[in-house]
């Protein structure tokens, strides 16, 4: 059974590529004729997405479905719209440099993005960015050269608008995008769920050190759960998963809390870390006079082996894990 629907106006518009039984037309898409498979992702490649036309459609009913879709309803709309998007100082600068450093001297350059990728080397940043505001398969971004605000606008690329090269671009950022087209499933007995873990393995004091990271890992596997480290380079394979479990130090404007956001428009169990409410917290307590007063409550908190575990050992881990496979229960029931 495929995880995966690739959706295309036409199967010849697959020709340059690997042969894959994931291949559907608009067409046999919107009509239902499929039988009983079920995907994890559509990937929604029609010429067109424009307002009332068919691949705008996909879009839409696939989320009728129920189905996880690339690009949803609401990027097409902001890319109809012409909604602008705006990199902080760093990306800006970052962007000025290479401009500088490559010597572009042209009022307007395009930058072509595939699944959040891109072959200029030292934009990898600025391409992760604008998937993260536009994830949509293929994007056409025109730039300018200017010190700031170099994005100019952000348009969707057919397949048949690709170049060879722009071709091969697409294939290999597709196979790392969702490696579950081609390759085969991991074991003979599929896992109930996909989990990625978000952590920063630069980072010197992290939410969760590396044995508690393989704890969850570890405890997962025995949950018959999929659990998978992924850094902010590995985040353009976000929609392999059905649930995020952030375990990297959050912030606003920060690469987190658009993966945050990603991945709850596409109806992906997030959770950035004691279970209160809808999230994971931690609350940290003071007793006074034989009185248990709350301190600080925070939204990220740490889990360290041998600290947080302390108490409870791996039934913390499970605990967490569990709470994951209720809220997917409870999403794939609805």
């Amino acid at each position: 059974m495929n995880s995966v629907f690739i959706l295309l106006n036409s199967l010849n518009d697959w020709k340059p590529y690997c042969e894959t039984d994931s291949l559907m037309t608009v067409t046999d898409y919107l009509e239902h004729r499929y039988g009983e498979r079920t995907p994890k992702l559509v990937i929604n490649l029609s010429d067109e997405y424009g307002y009332n036309s068919e691949g705008y459609y996909c879009s839409l009913l696939a989320q009728a479905r129920g189905h996880r879709v690339l690009p949803g309803v609401e990027t097409l709309n902001k890319l109809e719209s012409g909604a602008g998007i705006r990199m902080n100082r760093n990306l800006q600068q970052l962007c000025q440099q290479w401009i500088e450093r490559n010597r572009i001297t042209d009022e307007t350059w395009q930058l072509n993005i595939y699944f959040g990728t891109c072959r200029e080397k030292g934009l990898e940043k600025i391409a992760r960015f604008i998937f993260d505001h536009y994830p949509c398969p293929i994007l056409r971004v025109t730039m300018n050269n200017h010190a700031r605000n170099q994005i100019e606008s952000v348009q969707a690329l057919s397949l048949r608008q690709l170049s060879e090269s722009g071709q091969d671009d697409f294939a290999n950022a597709l196979d790392c995008f969702n490696k579950k087209v081609w390759r085969s499933p991991r074991s003979a007995k599929p896992a109930r769920y996909n989990l990625a873990i978000l952590y920063d393995p630069d980072e010197k004091f992290p939410p969760s050190d590396k044995d508690a990271l393989n704890k969850f890992l570890e405890v997962a596997r025995k949950m018959n759960i999929h659990a998978e480290l992924i850094t902010e380079e590995e985040a353009t394979r976000l929609m392999e998963f059905d649930a995020l479990f952030i375990r990297a130090t959050t912030a606003l404007n920060h690469y987190t809390f658009r993966l945050a956001q990603r991945a709850a428009m596409n109806d992906i169990a997030v959770k950035a870390a004691a279970l209160i409410g809808k999230g994971l917290y931690g609350v940290d307590l003071k007793l006074i006079n034989g009185r248990a007063v709350v301190i600080e409550i925070n939204d990220n908190p740490s889990i360290d082996h041998e600290v947080e575990d302390a108490v409870l050992g791996d039934e913390l881990y499970y605990r967490i894990l569990n709470h994951f496979v209720h809220c997917l229960n409870r999403l794939h029931a609805q």
